[in-house]
């Protein structure tokens, strides 16, 4: 068995608000609009863990001891490992992936 999971807008979530005269200027101050971004986690961008999700790999993890689980990110190895600590998986020995492709 194999489990993949994304970390932006999968893993984590943003609380982003959609753009009112899509103007799209990060950080525009008249209608506080915020851009999700692969490093979101990062540069301190505000977000909450996906505890269903969590929950979940947690399960699979005990149920299919032996199988791989891939936290993957297109933001890179490194932060697809750093956004499994922050989740509290890195004790469940994932493997962390740049996914190089937006799909499969």
């Amino acid at each position: 068995m194999r489990l993949f999971v994304d970390c932006d807008d999968t893993l984590i979530l943003y609380d982003t608000r959609p753009h009112e005269d899509e103007c799209h200027q990060e950080g525009c101050v008249e209608c506080d609009y915020t851009e999700t971004h692969p490093y979101g986690v990062l540069r301190e961008q505000t977000f909450r863990l996906n505890e269903p999700l969590i929950e979940y790999i947690k399960a699979f993890r005990d149920k299919y001891p032996t199988s791989l689980i891939i936290i993957w990110s297109g933001g890179g190895k490194d932060y697809a490992q750093h956004i499994a600590n922050v989740a509290a998986l890195g004790d469940l020995d994932i493997v962390a992936l740049d996914k190089d492709n937006w799909g499969l």
